[in-house]
């Protein structure tokens, strides 16, 4: 069986197309939990209501964030596989038969698999992600989220016992710190197709670039840095990485001092002359839309 965990934050039309994309599944072994976090728009008395056999719903009187509700699910998770569904984004119905097919032919040394995802606006396609990552890809995620998001990933639950849920402490990059823990454990793998529909049309998502969400990717990226402290050590040029997205996202709040204190720290963790220039020529680009706009 596989437990699917949906978190949920007052997005009740949204919410309602995501479990509809479950119900559609053509692979049936499923229990769905759902955690409602801090829900005031008519979202707990839906999931009252919702008469299934293996579904149970969790609810956060104050909202915790969707790392704490992700681990609110996996606590009552009782499947061999969990997969995991983001409340504004929709699975195609064949999303399950294909990722548990797939992760039921791993080796045992494969702790995650996932697909691709299309991001739509409406019902328009703005972007894809397609990698083919597989195997050892730890060193990959280092300084990015280098696969796909929580919506399209299924796990072993044996998994569990050695990575403990998600960070609780982090508000922004859950998702990926989440995989880069089991990556530097596990093997992954993937199935070449698109499994998930990502909505990207709506004002609530916490990726997009406000003054508060880039505070919380700027910590998640300096949490990164202490938290894998020693693989950034062997890893200079990705530690390079990091320290450059911290300094755009500090340009991008129009913190010009905080900007340039990182990316002075990127270039000296910098391995080639084309590296430099590179972050450089990003900086400056970012800086000149800054001005214009």
């Amino acid at each position: 069986m596989v437990s699917i965990i949906i978190p949920t934050h007052n997005r009740l039309t949204m919410l309602k197309r995501a479990i509809r994309s479950v119900k559609d599944q053509t692979f049936k072994q499923y229990e769905l939990i759902v955690v409602s976090d801090g829900c005031t728009d008519g979202t707990n008395d839906y999931l009252k209501s919702i008469e299934h056999t293996n579904f149970k719903f969790f609810v956060n009187e104050t909202p915790c964030g969707a790392s704490a509700a992700r681990n609110i699910g996996l606590k009552y998770a009782k499947g061999e596989y969990i997969a995991f569904l983001d409340d504004d984004d929709e699975w195609y119905n064949f999303h399950l038969e294909i990722l548990v097919k797939k992760i039921k032919s791993t080796d045992s040394n494969v702790g995650l698999v996932y697909g691709w995802i299309d991001y739509y606006e409406g019902d328009k396609i703005v972007n894809s992600k397609y990698p083919n990552l597989s195997g050892n890809i730890f060193t990959h995620m280092l300084d990015k989220q280098a696969i796909t998001n929580s919506s399209v990933l299924i796990i072993k639950s044996k998994v569990l016992k050695k990575v403990k849920g998600f960070d609780e402490s982090l508000l922004r990059g859950n998702d990926g710190d989440f995989i880069r823990r089991i990556s530097k454990l596990y093997h992954v793998d993937y199935v070449p197709k698109v499994l998930c529909k990502v909505n990207i049309g709506h004002n609530d998502r916490i990726t997009l670039n406000t003054s508060e969400n880039l505070t919380n990717e700027i910590e998640s990226y300096l949490k990164r840095l202490i938290k894998f402290q020693n693989d950034f050590k062997k890893h200079p040029k990705l530690k390079s990485n990091v320290l450059h997205k911290i300094s755009i996202s500090y340009l991008r709040k129009n913190n010009f001092k905080q900007a340039l204190y990182f990316l002075k720290k990127s270039i000296i963790f910098s391995k080639s002359f084309k590296d430099v220039t590179d972050k450089l020529i990003k900086f400056s680009k970012v800086s000149i839309l800054k001005l214009i706009n």
